[in-house]
């Protein structure tokens, strides 16, 4: 229970500050038919809204833990981490899972599409390969059961020289 009311807190103070924000990491996960354990609420935010929208988190009782220019850490009921969408590849994640004619949403929240998770999935393991397994075991889900653009794909795995392990999914 701890999980989804942080989650709507964090998503009212974002909508509070104006700052376009869209659901990633384990919690969309669910959202997009692939329920699996996680402790944290993933965010990515558009980082022309990052002054904003750590005021609201401040004013709702978060303390912020870790900042870089690419993510913000939250402490709070539950942990909350935001990537930032500063890259025009992350804005345009951000703007399609805002102006999809059927944009997929999780309690009223904003949910990156099945791709665009996938790019992000890829781009967390080649930063952290303790995740690797983890991360590819995702990706194997969301191919199985969502629609993918795998233009795309190949263009988020090619970035990272990850194309040829990504393809191999397409058969399974």
């Amino acid at each position: 229970m701890a999980l989804k009311s942080s989650m709507l807190r964090v998503h009212q103070a974002l909508t509070a500050a104006g700052a376009p924000h869209a659901l990633i990491g384990g919690m969309a996960l669910s959202a997009l038919g692939n329920p699996r354990a996680t402790n944290d609420v993933d965010f990515l935010v558009h980082s022309e809204y990052r002054a904003s929208a750590e005021r609201e988190m401040v004013l709702c009782g978060f303390s912020l833990v870790h900042t870089t220019a690419e993510v913000a850490q939250w402490a709070g009921d539950v942990p909350i981490d935001f990537l930032y969408a500063n890259r025009e590849t992350s804005q345009k994640m951000l703007a399609r899972a805002l102006a999809s004619v059927r944009p997929s949403v999780f309690m009223g929240i904003p949910v990156l599409d099945a791709t665009d998770i996938i790019g992000l999935k890829i781009q967390a393991y080649c930063n952290n390969p303790k995740r690797l397994l983890q991360d590819l075991a995702d990706i194997q889900k969301l191919i199985e059961t969502n629609q993918i653009d795998w233009e795309r794909v190949k263009f988020y795995a090619e970035t990272f020289g990850e194309w040829q392990r990504i393809e191999s999914f397409r058969s399974t």
